[in-house]
């Protein structure tokens, strides 16, 4: 049985503002050199970002009213001395150095050799535009190299299922971090060939510097540059760029965004969705912009009380990034809905209607030629019965019945011959030209009556 001693229990408030304590006189200010990661900047103005090395890592705070200090912007990858005093963020018990300034001192040992590596294959040619491989307009495959737990692979589908695409996707396994994952996407570039497939899609979510590693060796730079096929990088956040990003013939800045440039959407629902997005932001930013300016009036009336104001604020920025997470999944519902109604009334095929407008384009043609055949047979009796008139009153018909036609011929000229009606026209000794129905005979006058 254990014994109930409840005299020295404390509350996880209590332990945790004695810590605060502790930390507060114990390490009132302190200088720290370490490597920026993980830097992130929202609407507030605060800095938000990790100090490490080698070894470990601190979270780090600059808050807004002491970014004006800064002599130049800070970045990922940045080697620092930082000034300020450790604290604990109580609701969530981690500690953190609220930096008072900060001293740029170079690049961290990664972002030095991304850069140098960055010159070496763009003095190569890797980079170049005139090297880079369209992206077809008809896509029946797509190569997708990913992890295939990871939440690119889940983003990259749930577009491709609630968007219109007519490719099929192949999902080409590689782990996108760590010792093996270099070799892992290179290899799968090369094999992305054998697939059948008319793209290639290379992709992971975002990360640190250390996260997308892998991204950056030579290696993949290599089999990117010699793929045969068009290939599209989508490696991490928007900010985030990789030597993989600047090799493929096409960077999206996230995996999501790689899904809609493959596929496509009504403008009309696009817009709509566009539209209901911005009035929601601006309705909550204009409650964060209200609490805010609460916030600053707080600060005015409480200058000395700087550790409370800091610690408020710091609360309001978590809130806040809640806010926006639960605010995107029920966006990303409502789009969901959205684009599943449209996919129903695309459903609606006019194939039908043309169909039906076909058979009428095939009856008026056959109505037609039968029209055009009669009018033809018409014309031709009316012409049978024309040259039957004719051939009534022609002299040929009347040569048939038995009478001839008798022609004069002088003979200094026998092309001037003429027809005799009268037998004074002739005299004894001319020669005439008798036709018959069948033949000619050529006679000489003896007498006349």
């Amino acid at each position: 049985m254990f014994k109930k001693n409840t005299g020295n229990i404390k509350s996880v408030s209590e332990i945790t503002s004695e810590i605060q304590e502790y930390f507060h006189h114990s390490f009132h200010f302190v200088k720290i050199i370490g490597e920026v990661s993980g830097l992130s900047i929202p609407s507030s103005g605060h800095h938000y970002f990790s100090l490490k090395d080698e070894n470990s890592r601190l979270r780090a705070v600059i808050f807004r009213n002491q970014t004006r200090y800064l002599t130049e912007s800070l970045r990922d990858g940045m080697q620092v001395i930082c000034t300020g005093r450790i604290s604990v963020y109580e609701p969530r018990g981690e500690y953190q150095i609220i930096i008072d300034s900060i001293q740029v001192v170079g690049s961290g040992t990664l972002h030095a050799e991304f850069e140098i590596l960055k010159a070496h294959l763009k003095s190569k040619g890797y980079f170049d535009a005139e090297r880079k491989l369209p992206i077809p307009d008809v896509i029946s495959k797509v190569a997708l190299i990913t992890s295939p737990t990871g939440a690119a692979v889940k983003d990259f589908l749930a577009i491709c299922q609630n968007r219109f695409h007519d490719f099929s996707i192949l999902i080409i396994p590689v782990s996108v971090q760590g010792v093996q994952s270099a070799p892992d996407i290179s290899e799968a570039i090369k094999k992305a060939h054998q697939t059948g497939a008319d793209i290639i899609v290379l992709t992971r979510g975002g990360g640190s510097i250390e996260d997308l590693w892998s991204f950056n060796e030579e290696r993949v730079a290599e089999a990117i540059y010699h793929s045969e096929l068009p290939v599209i990088s989508a490696i991490g956040h928007e900010t985030d760029f990789t030597i993989a990003d600047f090799c493929a013939d096409l960077r999206c800045p996230t995996p999501t965004a790689a899904a809609q440039h493959l596929t496509r959407d009504k403008q009309r629902f696009t817009n709509l969705l566009t539209r209901e997005k911005h009035k929601l932001i601006n309705s909550f930013s204009r409650l964060v912009q209200d609490r805010e300016y609460e916030l600053v009036n707080l600060h005015n009336r409480l200058t000395k009380l700087d550790y409370f104001y800091d610690k408020r604020s710091l609360k309001l920025d978590y809130l806040r990034m809640n806010i926006i997470e639960k605010f995107s999944t029920v966006l990303d519902k409502n789009g969901y809905d959205l684009l599943t109604v449209l996919s129903r009334i695309h459903q609606c095929n006019p194939a039908r209607k043309i169909e039906l407008r076909q058979q009428e384009v095939s009856f008026q043609h056959s109505r037609m030629i039968r029209a055009t055949l009669h009018f033809l047979e018409n014309r031709n009796s009316a012409l049978a019965a024309a040259a039957s008139r004719i051939d009534s009153v022609s002299p040929l018909a009347t040569l048939s019945r038995g009478y001839s036609i008798v022609q004069k011929i002088p003979p200094e000229k026998p092309e001037e011959s003429r027809v005799i009606t009268e037998a004074n026209q002739v005299k004894t000794g001319d020669k005439l030209q008798i036709t018959l129905k069948k033949g000619k005979i050529i006679s000489e006058v003896s007498s006349t009556s």
